[in-house]
């Protein structure tokens, strides 16, 4: 497995600083994977949002948590390169909803924002994914949708 404290970039400041330095403080929820998807690094927010440890998922890919294997089967083609800008690159950053399955069981909805890890050189290395819970937020909208439905209905 590839050991992520090798892999670093620079800060808006010019600084250098790892991968899992740059992510650690957020307060988003962050997975990085290799080129073949398979899980490097996640942050505590990450963990406590899908009941997940960093060593649980380590070296395997996230299919167990898409609550949608077809989804997952997708997101793996674009992810490993068939249609996107050559073999694992994604153009600029990719976003789009996803559910996921917690280790309890529950389903969450997510806005995932994923980008391309490249080397200095260009060569493709794997994936970093931001992954905000959208559940509450989409429940309440949904609500709303219904209310207004309701109102319309009564005319």
């Amino acid at each position: 497995m590839t050991d992520l404290s090798k892999f670093t970039c620079l800060t808006p400041c010019g600084d250098r600083t790892t991968i899992a330095s740059m992510f650690r403080s957020s307060q988003d929820a962050v997975v990085v994977t290799d080129a073949e998807c398979r899980v490097l690094w996640c942050n505590g927010p990450f963990e406590r949002l899908t009941g997940y440890t960093q060593a649980e998922l380590s070296g395997d890919t996230l299919a167990a948590l898409y609550a949608d294997q077809e989804a997952f089967d997708l997101a793996g083609q674009g992810m490993r390169g068939q249609g996107m800008l050559g073999q694992g690159v994604l153009p600029n950053e990719h976003s789009y909803p996803m559910n996921y399955v917690c280790r309890n069981g529950a389903v969450i909805e997510t806005e995932t924002t994923a980008w391309s890890l490249q080397t200095a050189d260009g060569a493709f290395i794997g994936h970093a994914k931001i992954i905000r819970d959208k559940t509450e937020e989409n429940r309440i909208q949904r609500s709303k949708d219904k209310l207004f439905e309701i109102a319309m209905d009564q005319k």
